[in-house]
């Protein structure tokens, strides 16, 4: 899913965002602070993510799951190298137990929660 990738890869190249509070170290000991905040938005799994994670988790051995890390491999040292990184989730995660669903009332697996 080299698209499905691009986008969350896009999507969150576009809402990086840098600060740095810049002081004048002649006046103060202290140095200056930086802080890196990246925010990427509307993660939004239907079926054929879901598919492909369900694919590539069997590749790896596991028969019963999911495996969405492979999706964010494009943008995840980004993600990682922030400070504080906001990844907003569009969908919430199927109850344990609850059929996975789409459109209107999506139900999606937890495993995207640590991809």
């Amino acid at each position: 899913m080299r698209c499905a990738r691009a986008s969350i890869g896009a999507t969150a190249l576009a809402l990086a965002l840098s600060c740095t509070a810049v002081t004048d170290n002649r006046a103060s000991a202290e140095p200056a602070t930086h802080a890196t905040f990246i925010f990427g938005g509307d993660v939004l799994i239907h079926t054929p993510l879901w598919n492909h994670a369900q694919r590539i988790a069997r590749a790896n051995g596991n028969r019963n799951g999911f495996d969405f890390r492979p999706m964010f491999d494009d943008v995840r040292e980004l993600i990682s190298g922030a400070d504080l990184a906001v990844c907003h989730l569009e969908t919430p995660i199927a109850p344990r137990g609850e059929a996975l669903s789409t459109f209107p009332l999506f139900g999606v697996p937890r495993e995207i929660i640590p991809a």
